[in-house]
């Protein structure tokens, strides 16, 4: 049909839209549905991780952000930087319980969905996604502006919770 003048590229062709629409429509469902079952996990989150959290020191309110916001940043790359994704794309290095062999076509899965949220939580700091015009089109509005706030969620439940300041 590309050849024949029919249509301009093979990116406008029916067949392939609609085959693309469906992979970035299940891109979209694993990575909010990943996104939700790790906050429903975080009140049970692993005591060393937990730990690590807690034991990131105060930087000064003079760093750029601002001292919280730096740590919570911190916060947010060590729980999807050092823990999640990797988790993700190595499965057997984190002892999950997988089959025995698992395809190909599930790696490059999961592959996707941690590259997914590397995009859509790690370019973002934390705020707004930072992602490209093109990751844009896989993602829906939703999931944009749902993973940061979920991200900031679960950052929130690692972090040592401030006893509340004495009235005045």
């Amino acid at each position: 049909d590309v050849e024949s003048g029919a249509y301009g590229s093979l990116s406008e062709h029916p067949n392939v839209v609609e085959v693309l629409s469906a992979r970035g429509e299940a891109l979209n469902g694993a990575c909010e549905a990943l996104l939700d079952d790790l906050h429903r996990a975080m009140p049970h989150a692993p005591r060393g991780l937990r730990s690590l959290a807690a034991a990131l020191p105060q930087p000064p309110e003079a760093e750029v952000g601002g001292g919280e916001g730096l740590r919570r940043r911190w916060v947010l790359e060590l729980l999807f930087g050092l823990y999640l994704l990797p988790a993700l794309r190595t499965p057997e290095a984190y002892e999950l319980s997988l089959p025995r062999d698992l395809p190909p076509s599930s790696r490059d899965n999961l592959s996707a969905v941690a590259l997914g949220v590397e995009q859509l939580v790690l370019s973002s700091g934390g705020g707004t996604p930072a992602v490209s015009d093109a990751a844009r089109r896989y993602f829906s509005p939703q999931l944009l502006s749902l993973a940061p706030a979920t991200a900031t969620a679960c950052v929130a439940e690692l972090l040592p919770r401030r006893p509340a300041a004495p009235p005045p």
